[in-house]
């Protein structure tokens, strides 16, 4: 006999642990080739970043999950959220951020620009760019998506996705300026 599929699962931490691994070995192949400048140190800065950003990924995620535990969403899709958060949502949020960033500039000047465009323009964006995943879940997956708590499963996993590659950059960034103690004070 087997069991309602509907039915509380434990956590699903084998899919989740080996689909992070799968999202960090992508981003790592993108991140090296495309979006970003590798530090003075090399690739060992740039390991010991991500290592960080993403070591607290899975607590943060089983949180999110017992969120829903009695009614469990599916570890793909749940993966899927999660790695629209962290490629999908980084990519197209970059990409406008830099459009906008220049459009700002050219209308109000370099310094106007440049103090505006942060908390008018990157907002929106990325913001954006992670609910974007909600609404493809409930418009082609509706079986999926039975209430609010989904909708709240499946937008803080993009948004757990998106930090954790944004904090990559952060994490970069006080490592080249300050050394370790700065990068464990960041983290």
């Amino acid at each position: 006999m087997t069991g309602n599929p509907r039915d509380p699962q434990p956590f699903p931490l084998l899919q989740w642990f080996a689909g992070l691994a799968l999202c960090i070995l992508i981003f790592f192949a993108g991140a090296l080739n495309i979006f970003l400048k590798l530090p003075k140190g090399g690739v060992v800065p740039f390991l010991l970043t991500t290592l960080a950003a993403f070591s607290v990924v899975p607590f943060y995620a089983l949180l999110i999950l017992f969120l829903d535990r009695h009614e469990r969403e599916p570890g793909w899709l749940s993966l899927a959220a999660f790695f629209w958060g962290a490629a999908v949502a980084t990519l197209f949020a970059g990409i406008a951020n830099t459009l906008l960033h220049a459009l700002f500039r050219a209308l109000l000047g370099p310094k106007l620009g440049d103090v505006f465009w942060p908390p008018l323009a990157a907002p929106l964006t990325e913001e954006t760019a992670k609910g974007l995943v909600v609404l493809l879940i409930a418009a082609v997956w509706r079986h999926e998506f039975h209430n609010t708590l989904d909708g709240i499963v499946y937008g803080a996993l993009a948004g757990l996705g998106f930090a954790a590659v944004e904090n990559v950059s952060y994490f970069l960034r006080a490592l080249e300026q300050g050394g370790l103690a700065a990068l464990g004070i960041s983290f």
